[in-house]
């Protein structure tokens, strides 16, 4: 729908976003969709991006200021670490 209204959009599994380019210049809205496996892990397709995340918050803290972001999480409640994922991602674009 975002196309159809002349807005540009791409649809990508975590880890086939480009890190490197990731910034407010080229990625000025992000919409997450994620999950969590077993207890608490990325899944397969997310476990490169979920790791760049979590450092960038630690070593490249400017790295997604700017970047305008919202997230939606899916998971079972009967798990210890429901959404864990999810909200892990979220605090490290928050950051």
């Amino acid at each position: 729908e975002a196309r159809a209204r002349g807005v540009p959009a791409q649809l990508k599994n975590m880890n086939d976003v480009d890190w490197d380019a990731m910034g407010a210049a080229t990625t000025p809205v992000f919409v997450l969709v994620s999950a969590s496996t077993g207890d608490g892990d990325p899944p397969d397709n997310a476990t490169s991006f979920y790791a760049k995340v979590l450092r960038a918050a630690d070593k490249e803290p400017e790295k997604l200021k700017g970047v305008q972001f919202t997230s939606l999480g899916l998971g079972d409640s009967n798990y210890t670490r429901f959404m864990k994922v999810p909200r892990t991602l979220k605090k490290g674009f928050e950051r």
